[in-house]
């Protein structure tokens, strides 16, 4: 989708829920330059479900339905979750709105923070296009640098869970410290984050 969008979204999951009810596979246009596209989850019938894992890393297809037969579905599995890229342009658009509207709620929260003691602002990305890395970057060059933004000790990313496995039940704060802050993160909060002095 081009960034941003403009459109009635209720209306357009109508149409395109009625559109992948009638067919199988396709792809519907959307606004200026928009498409969605969408294609049947591979099925495999097997009674050998201890190949499942070996059969599946094998597959081109990012998701794929393993059942001894077509009437019940036994196991589901999804190997990567991708993008489709979206232009340059459109990255830069929505990571500088992503910086304003950062610099809008640092204004507003200014007033809120208690100024005689440590203060965090704890920002959580809403898109996976918005990218940490030129917040953070942005953040160094334009926010720790100016003298007004001595208040702030510093800003955690929130990186919520983003699957079900053992191995991602974790969710990431990580710490953005502000080096001109008037008070400066302890120690302890510090060890908090796994971050040193």
């Amino acid at each position: 989708m081009p960034f941003p969008f403009f459109g009635d979204i209720r209306d357009i999951t109508r149409v395109l829920k009625n559109k992948i009810d009638e067919l199988p596979s396709g792809n519907m246009n959307l606004g200026n330059g928009g498409k969605v596209e969408w294609e049947s989850i591979p099925f495999i019938a097997t009674y050998d479900f201890s190949s499942i894992f070996s059969q599946f890393s094998s597959m081109s297809s990012p998701v794929a339905i393993f059942a001894p037969s077509e009437g019940g579905v036994r196991n589901a599995f999804a190997q990567w979750r991708s993008f489709t890229t979206m232009p340059e342009e459109d990255v830069n658009k929505a990571n500088k709105l992503l910086f304003n509207s950062l610099r809008n709620t640092l204004k507003r929260k200014q007033d809120q923070m208690p100024h005689k003691q440590p203060s965090l602002l704890v920002v959580r990305l809403g898109h996976p296009r918005l990218l940490a890395d030129r917040l953070r970057e942005k953040i160094q060059e334009r926010i720790w640098p100016s003298l007004d933004y001595g208040w702030l000790t510093g800003i955690v990313l929130f990186a919520p869970r983003e699957a079900f496995t053992q191995a991602d039940s974790e969710y990431c704060l990580t710490l953005w410290i502000n080096p001109r802050a008037h008070h400066p993160a302890s120690a302890s909060l510090l060890s908090l984050f796994g971050a040193k002095n």
